[in-house]
């Protein structure tokens, strides 16, 4: 072999190879909220306006950063960096609400940046992970995007060219902070998905899309790279008043969930159970014991008839009288 070829051989290289005993090694894939968001991941929340995307966004957030359990759900705690892109004006009073109605009195170690950063810009890139470097004592664990499109300013959402620069600013993000990134995005219009090019479906781990009929906001996964998609979640904004006369929301959750299918197959049953005793209607403890349900569960399924009228009680009859269904109740089982 030629002495050139010979130096060129043993010249550093930028790449790695590894062997499939090396592979085998690697930890599994961890969680940043469990089923949900993975660890270290690339994650993209759309939907349309109003659907509550920012609620939930601050949420996760806000559950991340003080390590509070999300629906039951385990978080893995850390520093949480969220990008405020389309205006802070409302955010104070989400968090004061969320601290409000999860008891939480002190700081969450979610940091806020209330503009956007261009993710196809270099120089805002650099100077975002200053940021992060220079007034972070951690790194961040999540990284918040909200929304896609304040952080894509003169590009083309439907360019799959532009598209895969913004992913490239964010894999540069990712890089070097090693946090889970979500982006906050738009769906099409007239469409179940979200808007713009599908490069960014292709290179996310997790896709997640939000949305409203009858006021309950639905949660569903269309994506889950590494693991099983997780089911369909059902929620709707609660209000809170705080002390000083404000008020802002919450998301809580709920067993309704409108689907193209019906109803979640838990509240279903318990639907199904009073349809089946007929236009005689129901007394509620002789309704828990023929659906077979822990009380807690019956209940909960039962208010939640209730409150989106699938099942009421005479008028001026409140205690002590039967529930009966709504025709929004027997269309509802006939559906099913």
């Amino acid at each position: 072999m030629p002495d050139g070829d010979s130096n060129q051989d043993k010249k550093p290289v930028r790449f790695r190879l590894y062997s499939d005993e090396e592979m085998e090694q690697h930890d599994p894939p961890e969680w940043l909220i469990q089923g949900i968001l993975p660890s270290g991941g690339f994650a993209v929340l759309y939907g349309d306006a109003g659907t509550g995307k920012s609620f939930l966004a601050l949420g996760w957030s806000l559950a991340v950063g003080k390590k509070h359990p999300w629906f039951e759900r385990a978080v893995k705690q850390g520093p949480v960096v969220y990008i405020a892109a389309e205006g802070s004006h409302a955010i104070g009073l989400r968090i004061r609400a969320w601290k409000e109605k999860e008891g939480v009195e002190s700081g969450t170690n979610v940091h806020f940046l209330p503009e956007p950063v261009q993710m196809m810009d270099e120089p805002d890139v650099t100077d975002f992970l200053a940021a992060i470097t220079q007034q972070l004592a951690e790194k961040p664990v999540l990284i918040v995007i909200d929304t896609m499109a304040r952080c894509l300013v003169g590009a083309d959402e439907n360019s799959a060219k532009d598209v895969g620069r913004f992913i490239n600013g964010l894999d540069q993000i990712r890089k070097k902070t090693r946090a889970t990134t979500l982006v906050v995005h738009h769906s099409a219009k007239k469409s179940p998905y979200e808007r713009g090019s599908s490069a960014l479906r292709a290179a996310a781990d997790t896709m997640m899309s939000l949305s409203k009929k009858e006021g309950v906001i639905t949660l569903e996964c269309d994506k889950q790279k590494d693991a099983e998609e997780f089911d369909a979640m059902a929620m709707e904004l609660s209000p809170v008043q705080l002390d000083d006369g404000a008020s802002s929301c919450v998301l809580e959750r709920t067993d309704i969930i409108i689907l193209k299918e019906g109803l979640t197959e838990r509240v279903k049953i318990v639907l199904t159970t009073l349809h089946n005793f007929g236009d005689e209607g129901a007394y509620a403890k002789k309704w828990l014991r023929a659906t077979g349900m822990a009380e807690k569960t019956f209940y909960r399924a039962r208010d939640v008839l209730a409150k989106h009228g699938y099942v009421h009680r005479p008028e001026g009859k409140v205690r002590g009288s039967p529930y009966y269904l709504t025709e929004k109740g027997k269309e509802a089982v006939t559906v099913a």
